[in-house]
């Protein structure tokens, strides 16, 4: 499929004010560095990126890190592999999910494949359907629908009287982080869960599927991590990451490999196609729904008569992983760093999530080294990070983040992320920015060209 580059210009004014001392200044080198991009070089970058998978620590993951290097430093950047060691959830040796009712007989197995479609040469993913950091368990019980799996919708059914407590739960993606469902089944005395789309919220209902348009197809899996990231990012065996996490809730003495119970999951989790939930779903009898939403074949919402399994047998490894980081000194205040990095790893091959970044990072260090070779140097100092295990657990920027913890807090002005650029899905841009950031990107007097897109995180803080 070919993937057309737009580069995102407004973040090029972002950039240059963080960077400069003058806004006239840093416009007039704005409007030099546009001339400089070339969309060209942009997709070939993401063909090099998307040509095989790359899961972290896998072959191609450090190839594409010596690449990232590479073109950093053919751009005139100083540049560095920074290697590090961390646990990562590679391939299951092992996953089973069936379904059985034994009043009326009926069986179901997940298939837990996609389909893969002839019309695109491509379509040739090895990494199969899985959770990351999953445990290795073998669990059944009725099943119950839980809606998104926030926690309004398990007080929802508390409030129905319906329990989860050993059950297994079954829940769309969408609205909350899929490790926050699991934490929330788990939270709930639920034994296990099955994360499903729902065709309703970006499938076959909502438009044309691909390969013939941008939804995902019946057969699609949304793969990724299940930890527990909102309470602690980060590798577990890094003693940082055991102290943080017992300040904030985490249980050592509890028996399990040995993750503390705020960090990881305790109970399985997989991920299911459409085409594999919906014999599940249409099995449930019990409760009507008391959910408000429509969801794509849900009458009732059990427990039950249906049982399902779920087996996994997981595959924890501790493997060397590489982040990148390019550097351009400062004219005057040395000490101060912007950073804008994005995440290289991917599920897959990774065309959008994350590629669609990392080819964009790239032409835009390709316009800074232009503009160095002309002698404009930045008024603050400039660094180019390429994350590896974003997709486990947040790996590389958390084990950058530890190691460089003082500088970041005394020096580090801004960060600006740049993780899946394109989607295909709209041409509007998004921008989310904490609460220190929204003048600068939307105020009218300094030319931006942002427009009403500007979403501010104040609950956060």
């Amino acid at each position: 499929q070919t993937v057309h580059m737009i580069f995102p210009r407004e973040w090029t004014v972002v950039l240059f004010v963080l960077l400069s001392s003058s806004l006239v200044i840093s416009l007039d080198f704005h409007s030099d560095f546009l001339t400089l991009q070339n969309t060209t070089l942009l997709s070939e970058t993401l063909k090099y990126y998307t040509s095989r998978d790359h899961l972290a620590g896998s072959q191609f993951d450090y190839e594409t890190a010596v690449y990232t290097k590479n073109k950093l430093e053919e751009y005139g950047l100083n540049a560095s592999i920074e290697p590090f060691q961390a646990t990562v959830s590679k391939i299951p040796h092992l996953r089973y999910v069936h379904g059985y009712d034994n009043k009326t007989g009926f069986q179901y197995t997940a298939s837990l494949k996609e389909e893969v479609f002839q019309q695109d040469p491509d379509d040739d993913t090895t990494v199969p359907t899985y959770h990351a950091f999953s445990p290795s368990a073998s669990v059944t019980g009725e099943l119950v629908f839980a809606n998104f799996g926030q926690v309004e919708d398990f007080e929802l059914l508390k409030k129905n009287n319906i329990s989860v407590h050993h059950k297994i739960v079954i829940v769309k993606y969408g609205r909350i982080f899929r490790g926050s469902k699991v934490f929330n089944a788990q939270e709930s005395g639920a034994a296990g869960v099955l994360i499903y789309s729902d065709p309703l919220i970006n499938g076959e209902l909502k438009g044309s599927a691909y390969p013939n348009g941008t939804f995902k197809p019946n057969s699609g899996v949304e793969r990724g991590s299940v930890a527990f990231l909102a309470h602690c990012p980060g590798d577990i065996n890094n003693h940082r990451f055991v102290n943080v996490c017992l300040a904030s809730g985490g249980d050592l003495s509890q028996p399990f490999y040995p993750l503390p119970n705020r960090s990881y999951p305790l109970i399985p989790s997989q991920p299911l196609s459409f085409n594999d939930a919906l014999p599940l779903l249409s099995a449930l009898g019990g409760h009507s729904s008391p959910f408000l939403e429509s969801s794509t074949g849900v009458t009732h919402i059990g427990p039950g008569p249906l049982l399902v399994n779920i087996t996994i047998s997981a595959n924890f490894e501790r493997t060397t992983l590489w982040n990148v980081i390019g550097r351009i000194n400062g004219e005057i205040e040395v000490d101060r760093h912007v950073l804008i990095g994005n995440h290289r790893d991917a599920w897959g091959r990774g065309a959008l999530d994350p590629s669609t970044g990392s080819a964009t990072m790239l032409e835009i260090a390709r316009g800074f080294g232009v503009l160095l070779s002309n002698g404009w140097r930045p008024r603050r100092s400039l660094m180019f990070c390429s994350w590896d295990g974003e997709e486990q657990a947040l790996l590389g920027s958390t084990h950058f983040g530890e190691d460089n913890e003082l500088i970041l807090k005394e020096q580090a002005v801004a960060y600006i992320n740049m993780d899946v650029v394109v989607d295909g899905l709209n041409g509007s841009l998004s921008v989310s920015a904490t609460p220190l950031l929204p003048n600068n990107v939307s105020s009218p007097d300094q030319q931006f060209l942002i427009e009403k897109s500007v979403r501010v995180l104040q609950s956060s803080y």
